[in-house]
């Protein structure tokens, strides 16, 4: 399948990737404080530095069973990786589903109250742009540590998710398929109800987000700021110049 360049008068649909497309990374505190909550609940004298490794090796882990096997790998796999992964007699000793729930909503007030930073400045304006255009918008974001319902509190709080139909709004924690399986770009169609050639996705992830929309017979943008000189892969480095 080839990707042609679609106009926005072809369009009626567009999805975003959260991570490196509407967001560029989590915020500093948040950071910290993730780092904290984990060293105290797991209890840990294990330094910030070591607990911050294991975690990106988790996610490295996890990313990699997600885009091979396109179904989901989130919160509870990448925490039992690190909890397996702590010192054997400096930890603690098992992982109850009370202890993974109260985790999880901790890491979602530390999230919402220290949203992630934005990835343009000026995100706010594009999205309007669209909207003012009849465009419909959406998300399709594979999910890690911060599941779908830490994200949607983070677009609520940054705006974003004045522009975003709730129901196009997908999450592999809660539709158990990751990007780049079709299936997921498939049910985004379906929820829409439009065709193939009336869709086009955004993302920074080669596979994930171009390849699994192309795949599926959409349009899809990748999202790059260093893009090559010479590329078969239709490539935009903003948001703003698919306008």
């Amino acid at each position: 399948m080839t990707n042609t360049i679609p106009s926005l008068a072809e369009v009626k649909v567009i999805t975003f990737d959260f991570w490196q497309t509407l967001v560029l990374k989590v915020h500093p505190t948040y950071r910290k404080l993730q780092l904290e909550l984990y060293q105290d609940m797991f209890e840990t004298t294990a330094p910030f530095d070591e607990i911050y490794v294991l975690l990106r090796k988790a996610d490295a882990a996890c990313n990699k069973i997600m885009e091979d096997s396109g179904k989901d790998c989130g919160f509870e796999p990448r925490i039992r990786f690190l909890h397996e992964h702590l010192p054997e007699n400096d930890k603690i000793k098992e992982l109850t589903q009370d202890f993974l729930a109260n985790l999880y909503r901790e890491l979602e007030e530390i999230f919402a109250t220290y949203p992630p930073v934005l990835f343009e400045e000026d995100i706010l304006d594009t999205l309007a742009f669209f909207k003012k255009r009849n465009l419909r918008l959406g998300i399709i974001s594979n999910t890690g540590s911060n599941g779908g319902d830490h994200l949607r509190r983070a677009l609520v709080t940054h705006g974003i998710w004045n522009y975003i139909e709730p129901n196009l709004a997908i999450f592999s924690d809660e539709v158990k398929l990751s990007k780049p399986n079709k299936a997921i770009f498939q049910e985004l169609l379906t929820r829409a109800q439009v065709q193939p050639d009336e869709y086009c996705h955004i993302g920074d992830n080669i596979k994930a987000d171009y390849y699994g929309a192309v795949q599926a017979g959409c349009h899809a943008f990748h999202l790059s700021s260093d893009s090559p000189a010479t590329s078969s892969i239709t490539e935009i480095k903003t948001l703003c110049e698919y306008l």
